[in-house]
């Protein structure tokens, strides 16, 4: 199981990364940020899961939410369960370099597990083991081919995303990703927490930008946060 959660939380966060980052063809005027519920939700399987809204982030609209259309298409490792962008960002007609998503891994997908039961699937961080699965050449080709068919430009990808920490509300990933695509590069601080709530496995990924140790570890920070925050939602 942690070989195929792995691999999926890999191909989430490359994908992710270069169309989430696209600006709309005509940057529209700033106006005033529209802040979004407090709350959000979406079904899985048959149950509802609330998810705490983070602040400054709101579901995306018009230009922003076609982008996330397409990382969403170009993931084939994962569902796409809710996508968020920062407001601020989309009111000012930017280009977004704070992106968060909520993904079900799809190989995981009819499993049922207790947060308990995954954390001990999981274990202590085995970072020879899953560093050797991030680090699978084979990856990052297959996240490339995947994302050049569905953007019809040729993407290239780099990343180092290694498992760095667990709690009691989930197990986490963080690093960097970097990706070009034509005249476009992107780079990005990634980090990913696993968890579960009402039996279901999912993946809270965070991204925002800069590649620095310092960059890192804010994201690394933020979603350990809202991981906790959606656990505690569902309980």
């Amino acid at each position: 199981m942690i070989h195929h959660i792995t691999c999926a939380a890999l191909a989430c966060a490359v994908l992710a990364a270069a169309p989430a980052q696209a600006a709309p063809a005509k940057a529209a005027p700033p106006k005033a940020m529209q802040v979004g519920p407090t709350t959000l939700s979406f079904r899985m399987l048959g149950d509802e899961i609330t998810v705490p809204t983070p602040a400054g982030y709101c579901e995306p609209t018009g230009p922003y939410a076609d982008a996330a259309q397409v990382a969403a298409a170009g993931d084939s490792q994962n569902v796409t369960l809710l996508s968020l962008y920062n407001c601020a960002e989309m009111a000012a007609g930017a280009p977004s370099q704070h992106w968060a998503f909520i993904k079900a891994p799809k190989s995981l997908m009819s499993t049922r597990a207790t947060l308990a039961q995954l954390l001990e699937g999981m274990g202590a961080v085995p970072e020879s083991d899953l560093k050797a699965a991030l680090e699978d050449p084979n990856i990052n080709e297959g996240v490339q081919k995947e994302l050049s068919k569905v953007t019809g430009a040729d993407v290239k990808v780099a990343s180092s995303i290694v498992p760095v920490d667990r709690d009691a509300n989930g197990y986490y990933l963080a690093g960097t990703v970097q990706m070009s695509a034509g005249e476009s590069n992107i780079a990005a601080a990634v980090a990913v927490g696993f968890t579960a709530v009402k039996g279901h496995l999912i993946t809270y990924n965070l991204y925002g930008p800069g590649q620095s140790p310092a960059a890192v570890r804010a994201v690394l920070d933020e979603a350990r946060v809202e991981t906790k925050r959606i656990v505690d939602a569902n309980r």
